[in-house]
Formats: structure tokens, sequence, C-alpha cells
């Protein structure tokens, strides 16, 4: 399950194809999200917690996450960027965090896929 966090802008909408270990990740926005270093974007919840906190990867699985990856949109003198702390990996979910800028585009999908090895 993916919850959208403040970080994606309103109404954005999320769904997640996987399970608690490999899947799929995609994040619409539908309004330019306002200026929030590291807020959420997106959280995904594991459907049975895991013992300890796992290790996650992250890759993007589209042109616009990978433009994200490498910079390529700038806002407010920063590069755009989506990230995955393993701070923010718990027992029952992690957190895709935008930097230190917000989403670039409205109306942008972003894919990732994930990998979670616990």
């Amino acid at each position: 399950m993916a919850a959208i966090a403040a970080g994606a802008g309103d109404g954005a909408s999320a769904s997640v194809t996987g399970n608690d270990t490999a899947g799929s990740i995609t994040l619409t926005v539908a309004a330019l999200a306002a200026r929030r270093s590291h807020s959420e974007v997106v959280r995904l919840t594991f459907a049975v917690p895991y013992a300890a906190p796992p290790i996650v990867l992250v890759m993007p699985a589209n042109d616009a996450a990978w433009a994200l990856l490498f910079g390529r949109f700038v806002r407010h003198g920063h590069a755009a960027s989506v990230r995955l702390r393993q701070e923010d990996v718990t027992e029952t979910s992690f957190v895709l965090r935008v930097g230190v800028t917000s989403l670039p585009r409205e109306g942008d999908t972003y894919a990732w896929n994930y990998m979670v090895v616990g």
C-alpha cells in the first residue's frame, strides 16, 4: 500500500504493484508541490512487518524518475530529486523523500522499482 504525502503536491496519486520483497511504485503529480526540503513524497507499508528494518533498494523505472536521479530538472537553484534514506526504513514501511526542492512539473508520472532484502 502506498500513502501519498505532502511533498507530492495536492491531488497526487500513487499505486504499487508487487509485494513486500519487490515491485514497482508509480506516482503521478497533479499540482506543483510547495517547496518542502526533504519532505515525504510517498510511503510504502509492508503487508507483513519484518523482524528488523530490511535493506531497501530503489531504482528509477521511467524517464521522468531517471531525470530526477541525474539532476536534469532544476528549481530554486537546486536539482530536484527523490531519494530513499536507510534511516527512513522501518520494520513496517519505507519512505521516498524529495531532496532540497520539490518535484519539478505538474502532471508528471514517476516510476521506481524496489527490492527489499531482510
